[in-house]
């Protein structure tokens, strides 16, 4: 039986061996692909969509918008863009807290309103005759005692043996 170090040092040896022939098989492949592009005339805004004008060089990422504060805490200092979850500071009338406010506003934080409740939905038709019961719990004196049996003894049966893995391929 091999030991652990064992299989570890064929892995090593199979990873090297990989990489290699990854590299030759990447530079053949480098040179057909060449010689298409110099009999076609490719060019590389033809091949890829956003192509980098120099080979090699990675398309930068657009710089992502930063929105300006629209809400100021007036205790704090502290702004929101109005994007994102809702700070905690800004409790009520979002006005309030707006920084071109108009000049009543500014400063005056009002308290939350209120939530005005939705209208409540319809009762569904109920079904004539059909009358609302309410299942009740049985108590345990109610209940009837259920009677234990005793399954028929079996023979015991050993488990089948598993079958032999199938042998891996072996590399030629």
């Amino acid at each position: 039986m091999e030991s652990y170090q064992s299989i570890l040092a064929k892995i090593s040896v199979l990873h090297k061996k990989a990489s290699e022939l990854r590299e030759s098989e990447k530079k053949r492949a480098v040179a057909e692909m060449r010689k298409l592009i110099e009999l076609y005339d490719v060019k590389a805004s033809e091949l890829f969509s956003n192509a980098p004008a120099a080979a090699g060089r990675a398309v930068p990422a657009p710089a992502k918008k930063t929105a300006p504060p629209k809400y100021r805490d007036p205790a704090t200092g502290k702004t929101w863009s109005g994007r994102g979850k809702r700070p905690t500071w800004l409790v009520g009338d979002k006005d309030a807290y707006l920084i071109d406010a108009p000049a009543g506003l500014a400063g005056k934080a009002q308290k939350p309103k209120a939530k005005v409740q939705a209208k409540a939905k319809p009762a569904a038709a109920k079904k004539p005759g059909a009358a609302k019961t309410t299942a009740k719990p049985k108590s345990a004196a109610k209940r009837k005692p259920v009677q234990k049996t005793a399954l028929p003894k079996t023979e015991s049966v050993a488990p089948a043996a598993a079958p032999e893995p199938a042998a891996l391929p072996t590399a030629a």
